[in-house]
């Protein structure tokens, strides 16, 4: 995959780009829809697996860009059966993964907004129900149900069916995203 740069001696994914650039297109023609008859839904899923269908309480939906993750294809498909069927989810796009694979598009940024709301490292990382005071064994991890949510943004939707879940995002003109915000910037 080719790189290219992303001003400010930030870097970007041409293929990122690209779909940035698809999006915005999307929502753009939509815009121009007067009437407000129509309206899109912009599905992220992260990265397809040929796993089991898991269901909505162990899928995280969010907005911003902000975390990825690992979601079936059954799953997928369910997601996308329901933003199609619903009239909750209008204008909107959004990444689903499940919330114990979700993992931070920028690193840094991510535990930045994590220490914000409060959390420890640790909790960043390994979830609401980590031990803050005693040494983390890769078994104790593996081991302890996830509690919460890994790096959380403040933008994550859980819940029980998927329509539920859909009614709960903003539409796109309330949360403005610059694919530029995404890279490392060098010191």
């Amino acid at each position: 995959m080719e790189m290219q740069g992303g001003g400010s001696g930030g870097r970007r994914c041409e293929v990122c780009g690209g779909l940035a650039k698809g999006e915005n297109a999307v929502q753009e023609l939509y815009a121009a829809d007067k009437d407000g008859t129509r309206s899109y839904v912009i599905v992220r899923a992260g990265q397809l697996s040929f796993g089991e269908r898991r269901g909505p309480r162990e899928v995280e939906l969010n907005q911003g860009l902000m975390k990825s993750g690992v979601l079936s294809r059954l799953d997928a498909a369910e997601i996308l059966v329901a933003s199609a069927m619903g009239e909750s989810a209008r204008d909107v796009s959004f990444e689903c993964y499940y919330r114990d694979t979700a993992e931070p598009v920028d690193i840094y940024t991510s535990l930045q907004s994590c220490r914000s709301m409060g959390k420890t490292t640790r909790e960043c990382f390994f979830g609401d129900a980590v031990d803050n005071k005693s040494p983390l064994s890769l078994e104790q991890v593996l081991q302890t149900p996830l509690k919460g949510s890994l790096f959380p943004s403040g933008r994550e939707v859980v819940g029980l069916d998927y329509s539920s879940m859909l009614s709960q995002l903003t539409p796109d003109n309330a949360v403005p995203f610059d694919i530029d915000s995404i890279r490392y910037e060098s010191a």
